[in-house]
C-alpha cells in the first residue's frame, strides 16, 4: 500500500474517484499576526495493492517540530477492494497554529506511516508605512 499526502487551498471529491484541487502543494504559509490561522484541505490518495484487500484503519495527525500534536487526531477506516484500488481522503479544515514554525501532517495506515507533508508557518513582515507626498520615506510628516 502507498499514499500521497498534499495540502491545498481547497479540494472536492467526485463520484468517479477523481479529485479537484485548488492550489495544491502548499508548503509555506505567511500570516500577518497571531493567531496563525490556516483554512485548507488535506488530500490523500491511498493506493491498495492486490494483497491489501479488506478493512484498514488510518489516522491523520499534525505535529509541531517537537512531535507534539497541535490538532485533534483524525481516525477512521476504509476498505480496499479485492484486487486493489484507490481510496481518497479529503479533510477540509480550519486551524490556528500556536506559533510560527514547521508543522507536519502524518498519515498512517494500520500503524505504518505512509506519507507526510510539512508546512512552514511564518509571520509576514509588516508593510512599510507609506510616506506623505513631498516627504522622505521614514521621516515623520511635517518635518
Amino acid at each position: 500500500m502507498k499514499a500521497k499526502l498534499l495540502l491545498a487551498e481547497a479540494a472536492t471529491g467526485h463520484p468517479d474517484g477523481t479529485i479537484s484541487m485548488l492550489r495544491a502543494g502548499i508548503t509555506h504559509v505567511w500570516v500577518q499576526q497571531p493567531p496563525y490561522g490556516l483554512q485548507a484541505s488535506l488530500i490523500s490518495r491511498i493506493e491498495a495493492e492486490l494483497g491489501d484487500a479488506g478493512s484498514h484503519n488510518f489516522d491523520l495527525r499534525c505535529m509541531n517540530e517537537d512531535g507534539a500534536e497541535v490538532m485533534p487526531k483524525m481516525q477512521g477506516q476504509f476498505n480496499a477492494p479485492q484486487g486493489g484500488g484507490a481510496n481518497n481522503l479529503i479533510l477540509n479544515f480550519t486551524t490556528a497554529f500556536p506559533k510560527p514554525g514547521r508543522y507536519t501532517f502524518v498519515l498512517r495506515v494500520d500503524n505504518v506511516q505512509l506519507d507526510a507533508c510539512s508546512v512552514q508557518v511564518t509571520q509576514a513582515p509588516s508593510a512599510p508605512v507609506p510616506s506623505a507626498p513631498g516627504h522622505e520615506p521614514g521621516t515623520p510628516p511635517g518635518t
